[in-house]
């Protein structure tokens, strides 16, 4: 049997959009990363909730996360 194509759906990378959900916590500007699941087993999805603790206003949706800066609080 020879090779069979596929399609895949593959999930958004947390650690990468923490990056781009930093620069609008840090502008108090708005960031919003499609394809990512806020229920992902990865890590670093958790990051959107420790910005939501700093100050930032976060949504999510079936397959986003939002994140909008507000001023910073440690």
């Amino acid at each position: 049997m020879g090779y069979v194509a596929k399609n895949y759906k593959i999930e958004g990378d947390a650690s990468n959009a923490s990056y781009f959900w930093s620069a609008a916590a840090i502008t108090e500007g708005k960031v919003m990363v499609k394809n990512i699941n806020p229920d992902s087993k990865q890590g670093d999805i958790k990051f959107a909730d420790v910005l939501k603790r700093m100050g930032c206003v976060v949504k999510k949706g079936r397959d986003f996360v939002k994140v909008e800066g507000r001023g910073l609080k440690s």
